[in-house]
């Protein structure tokens, strides 16, 4: 049973005790954690019950408001000083088959990612099965200021911290002289350096992979979820908790391999798809020069329809978005499948399958007349963490930025064309196979001959 909650700020409270909750809620909650872990988290109304009782103290300044779905309860309170506190309950279990996993993920994203931006304490514990033992925790420390400043982690009696706002390393601390002088004078000799934003859950921008194609004039990158310009590679979700994901850092390794002349500009986006957060994030990657976007990301329609991704595309044309198929294996372009941006047709969005090393659509890729082109799908995972490092890792987010990057090529030949002549290329040079004839529109991605053609343009 994992039980998180999350609580705006208290004010002059900057340090946490060992029961790793504020002082509002310590008293309420505490002595109720055993009881609300062996309630059925399905049963919104039996939290209803139970945090009205605890809630019947001084200090509470409202009834508690519970609701649920299939997979979590939510209940909101709040405190006669202006706290206002989230409990989320949700089991730590695999329900369902892969689909139900992504969507539940998905909605999950949305409501915690959301709250992140809202709340400054979140605090995360899992508990034994019997409800009398807490397993592990996670939950952000705050500076003298109120700041969020680390991840703490306790499991199994060890505690560890984890920086928010990872501090970038110099060139000269990441390579030896004799690499850095190396790839210096590669992009000394190389073509003109193309702006390449990389959208998702941020990266590693330390890592040997990519810190020499990071471009850091004047500034790394954005994070629209702790807004900062530190997008690392730490997240938030309910059925995963605080995590670190090398997602977006094996993506931007994939553009950045033998290119020096690429720079990448990490742009780390929320999940949630409602306000205005994907949007300023576009203006952000347009002011800093970039002319593509890497979107190894899929939404369903119901996030589409009520978020801001669509018209931070739509005001944005001046900018290529090369976006993932989506990895369920189906037709893209049935009802029940459909996932976004890469079922959303534009002239600047450009939807990529993956195919296997036999050249035919990879089992787990998306396919059909949605999908514009294929290629590659197989990659190795870049990371500084030994449970990640060099595992061989597959998907249409792999494919991906094989074609942003030969995008971005296009444009360092070619700076004058436009995204819709940038698309076209690729696609009119893709090669189409007849057993691929009703799995991709244009076929698989011929770099050579797109290239050729750009120059010749």
């Amino acid at each position: 049973m994992a039980l998180l909650i999350s609580s705006l700020p208290i004010a002059g409270f900057a340090q946490f005790t060992s029961t790793e909750l504020p002082d509002s809620m310590r008293s309420m909650v505490i002595p109720s954690l055993p009881l609300l872990c062996s309630l059925d988290h399905l049963n919104p109304s039996a939290y209803q019950n139970e945090l009205a009782k605890i809630a019947s103290t001084p200090g509470v300044a409202s009834k508690p408001q519970c609701n649920g779905d299939e997979w979590k309860t939510v209940c909101s309170l709040t405190f006669t000083n202006k706290t206002a506190v989230k409990l989320v309950f949700a089991t730590d279990e695999n329900r369902g088959d892969s689909y139900r996993a992504i969507k539940i993920m998905d909605q999950a994203r949305s409501e915690i990612f959301s709250a992140i931006n809202a709340y400054h304490f979140i605090y995360e514990g899992y508990f034994s099965t019997d409800c009398k033992k807490l397993t592990r925790s996670k939950y952000f420390t705050l500076d003298r200021l109120g700041n969020r400043e680390k991840i703490r982690s306790y499991e199994n009696g060890a505690v560890s911290d984890f920086p928010i706002n990872v501090p970038v390393k110099k060139l000269e601390e990441i390579y030896s002289p004799n690499t850095l002088l190396r790839l210096q004078q590669q992009y000394k000799n190389s073509t003109r350096p193309v702006y390449v934003g990389v959208m998702g859950g941020g990266v590693d921008y330390n890592h040997p992979a990519v810190a020499f194609n990071i471009d850091r004039n004047p500034e790394i990158g954005w994070d629209v979820i702790f807004s900062n310009n530190l997008p690392f590679e730490v997240g938030f979700e309910v059925m995963h908790g605080f995590f670190r994901d090398p997602h977006e850092t094996t993506v931007s390794a994939i553009i950045a391999q033998d290119n020096p002349q690429l720079r990448i500009i990490p742009l780390k986006t929320s999940g949630d798809l409602s306000g205005n957060g994907n949007i300023r994030l576009i203006d952000y990657a347009q002011k800093r020069g970039v002319k593509v976007v890497n979107m190894s990301f899929v939404y369903q329609l119901e996030l589409w329809d009520k978020g801001d991704l669509k018209p931070a595309i739509d005001s944005h044309k001046n900018i290529l978005f090369v976006t993932g198929a989506g990895n369920m294996g189906k037709d893209l372009s049935a009802l029940d499948t459909r996932n976004f941006p890469a079922a959303y047709k534009a002239d600047n969005v450009l939807t990529v399958g993956a195919i296997d090393k036999a050249g035919d659509v990879a089992d787990y890729s998306n396919y059909g007349s949605l999908v514009d082109v294929l290629a590659p799908g197989d990659a190795i995972n870049i990371s500084s963490e030994e449970e990640h490092k060099n595992k061989p890792v597959q998907g249409t987010s792999y494919a991906a930025p094989r074609v942003a990057k030969l995008a971005a090529k296009i444009f360092s030949i070619r700076p004058d064309l436009s995204p819709l002549q940038v698309r076209e290329i690729i696609c009119s040079t893709a090669e189409m196979k007849s057993y691929l004839r009703d799995k991709v529109r244009f076929g698989v991605i011929n770099e050579q001959r797109a290239l050729q053609m750009a120059a010749q343009h």
